[in-house]
């Protein structure tokens, strides 16, 4: 049986075959070990008695207890196999639409000397009169001043995750969308950034940024190189 469930593990396809047969499992070790207890208890009170003893003769409220601790075993089981599924695959939710609204926290800069700034963000995503654009900005507060970056974010094809990025400087880049994270990379003259934006089921949002620093001197097998010079990160609450 172990070796069974081994091998159904390894295909994507009977994993909620697996799930049952696991439950159903479990069920019958449990069941098991209760039903030689009461087996157990009608051999000594046999033997007591000095008859003859009747291992399989089980009573009415034997068969009731029997009848509800079976139910109440799967129903357990069900719930706590569900339970498990559900964390491990959150219900998914609509990007970007149930995410709008403000969002605050701290920006953390970090190079390789360590840390070396955390800046007061916040964020804000909303709709624009055009339904397949977004408005979205970051506002970075160092003293007095509040540094505001505002973008747009454009649909490309919402189905594949296609989205493009545009921003009030002129610059464009795309960015696609997985699993509720939403990453892009833009290349200028000098420098590679990598970024990802992630919204969480419990109203949270997660901000990346890798900033690197090409190299002019290229790699073995013509690759070009680059240094990874500072890292930001961001996680912001709804407000």
């Amino acid at each position: 049986m172990r070796l069974m469930l081994r091998f159904l593990h390894s295909t994507q396809f009977f994993i909620p075959v697996i799930q049952k047969v696991e439950i159903f499992i479990k069920f019958l070790r449990i069941n098991a070990v209760f039903l030689l207890i009461s087996n157990s208890n009608l051999l000594n009170q046999s033997i007591s008695n000095k008859m003859k003893p009747q291992l399989f003769s089980i009573s009415k409220k034997t068969s009731f207890l029997l009848i509800l601790f079976f139910v109440v075993n799967v129903l357990t089981l069900s719930a706590q196999d569900e339970k498990r599924v559900d964390d491990e695959f959150p219900t998914p939710i609509a990007f970007p639409y149930d995410f709008l609204g403000n969002y605050s926290g701290n920006l953390n800069i970090s190079d390789h000397t360590g840390s070396i700034a955390n800046v007061p963000t916040e964020f804000s995503i909303s709709k624009s009169n055009d339904e397949d654009v977004f408005i979205y900005q970051f506002s970075f507060i160092q003293g007095k001043e509040k540094i505001v970056n505002k973008y747009l974010l454009h649909i490309i094809d919402e189905d594949k995750g296609y989205y493009a990025i545009t921003d009030d400087k002129g610059m464009e880049f795309m960015a696609t969308l997985i699993k509720d994270v939403l990453y892009s990379t833009y290349d200028t003259k000098d420098t590679i950034m990598f970024t990802t934006l992630q919204f969480t089921n419990d109203m949270k949002l997660r901000f990346n940024v890798v900033i690197s620093k090409k190299v002019k001197n290229k790699g073995k097998g013509g690759t070009n190189l680059s240094n990874v010079v500072q890292i930001q990160k961001a996680l912001l609450s709804k407000v």
